[in-house]
């Protein structure tokens, strides 16, 4: 082989390289760009499917919040209610202690009677 077919032979060789590089470049460009668009998809799906997670977890909040501020509702009137019986249960009590206290002194005074009126019959015996 003489030089001059080895300097063609060697630019064919570095030819078919530059062009299997070339085709690599491109293929794997190609591949890059599929592979980008599929994660671009997946990323698209997993975005909406979190942004739907998020909308549900934020109604499911929504939603104890509102039977909480309904439990604190129902609570204060409750308290409230047992506030006014509480007031209510000591008026009656005192009510009924000074009820009790009239009674008591009333009951005092006719034993004092029946004790009187039994001696001043004792007496005359």
């Amino acid at each position: 082989m003489t030089s001059e077919e080895r300097l063609n032979y060697i630019e064919k060789l570095l030819q078919a390289n530059a062009e299997q590089v070339a085709t690599s470049r491109r293929e794997f460009a190609e591949e890059l760009v599929a592979s980008r668009r599929e994660f671009d998809k997946r990323l698209a799906s997993y975005n909406q499917q979190s942004e739907e997670q998020f909308k549900k977890r934020d109604q499911e909040i929504e939603k104890i919040n509102d039977a909480t501020r309904g439990l604190i509702a129902v609570a204060r009137t409750v308290l409230d209610s047992i506030k006014e019986d509480r007031a209510r249960h000591e008026r009656d009590y005192e009510e009924m202690r000074a009820q009790s206290k009239a009674t008591e002194e009333k009951l005092n005074i006719l034993v004092e009677t029946v004790d009187r009126i039994i001696r001043q019959r004792n007496g005359r015996l």
